[in-house]
């Protein structure tokens, strides 16, 4: 079970110093905001640190990274969790979060319209979430992280980083845990091994230096050209609408793309799975990109469609015997907190 009442002052000063060489850079870097959810941060004593502190320091940095136009991720566990998905995490914490309300990711930092809120299982953020290729498909290798807990999930998800060759970045006053000890073990362990470890300060210097928040971000910059990243389109509503964007998204010819078409073989990548979900994505309803990553056809594609939007695609015009045929689709969570 998780301790309770944890009260202690941020130990970050001084900063251990960091093996890696590296610099933050935000054309590089992705925003993790790791596990801030009610059921998590209900641990502290509200009014005392840690808990101020670190919710001004993952405001300060969700709202930076917002302004300079660097992806913000969320990870949250979702609730009514059995022993068969939390596995492991059963015998050490407990049945984990034991309702919405308390897998709710605490207002103070909640995601925005244009964030993508990922779930997880596990302690780190990148097994099971498509977090990896997501930073693939966003051209990103930094990641900057914040959240709790910083010797546990935090930790292991800067472990995992190193491990896939993606630079992490710990904030030291932007995490808590579970004591001042456990936080400042974090601090020396992402230091010496795996990443580097920063601080608010700094890392206002980086998102506030020349072309900082100031800079129209990407998607401002496509409003003012009278466009969108991935150019913004409707939702397709039949299949000779999904192929025609398939085709604009690949440049595989539209008739050559059938229901049972694998995507990867029409050149649907990772990178063009991100295109298709800047393209369809909208304030009302979007397609999360851990659902895109689980569809292997155009049918799974469409039957996605339809599941999320509650519509049914259409058959193409030479007859009802071509209709998309309706698929199972196996989601993987993540959209219930929205992009």
């Amino acid at each position: 079970m998780i301790p309770q009442e944890i009260r202690y002052q941020t130990p970050i000063q001084p900063l251990p110093p960091s093996r890696a060489p590296w610099e933050p850079d935000p054309d590089r870097a992705v925003l993790l905001v790791h596990d801030m959810q009610e059921h998590f941060l209900s641990a502290y004593v509200p009014g005392e640190e840690p808990l101020p502190g670190l919710l001004h320091g993952v405001a300060e940095m969700v709202r930076l990274a917002r302004l300079r136009g660097v992806p913000v991720v969320y990870t949250a566990q979702p609730a009514h969790q059995g022993r068969q998905e939390r596995g492991l995490l059963q015998d050490l914490w407990g049945q984990g979060v034991a309702d919405d309300e308390h897998a709710a990711i605490v207002p103070e930092v909640a995601p925005g319209p244009r964030d993508t809120v990922l779930t997880k299982r596990r302690y780190d953020a990148f097994e099971g979430t498509g977090l990896h290729e997501l930073m693939g498909a966003l051209g990103r290798d930094q990641l900057v992280i914040t959240g709790v807990y910083a010797h546990i999930g935090c930790l292991a998800t800067a472990l995992r980083a190193f491990v896939l060759d993606l630079r992490p970045f710990l904030v030291a006053d932007a995490v808590a845990d579970l004591g001042a000890d456990e936080h400042r073990m974090a601090l020396e362990l992402v230091s010496r091994s795996c990443g580097v470890v920063t601080d608010l300060s700094r890392m206002r210097q980086v998102l506030e230096g020349p072309g900082g928040p100031e800079r129209p971000t990407q998607h401002q910059e496509g409003e003012q050209e009278g466009r969108e990243p991935g150019q913004a389109r409707p939702y397709p509503t039949s299949l000779g609408e999904l192929a025609a964007q398939l085709e604009e998204t690949t440049s595989t010819p539209a008739d050559g793309i059938t229901p049972d078409s694998e995507l990867p073989s029409i050149g649907v990548d990772s990178v063009r799975m991100m295109m298709l979900t800047e393209a369809w994505s909208t304030l009302e309803a979007e397609v999360d990109f851990t659902d895109m990553v689980q569809c292997r056809t155009v049918a799974d594609l469409a039957d996605l469609l339809e599941t999320t939007h509650g519509f049914t695609m259409a058959a193409p015009q030479k007859g009802p015997s071509e209709r998309v045929p309706s698929r199972p689709h196996a989601r993987r969570g993540g959209t219930d907190g929205g992009r």
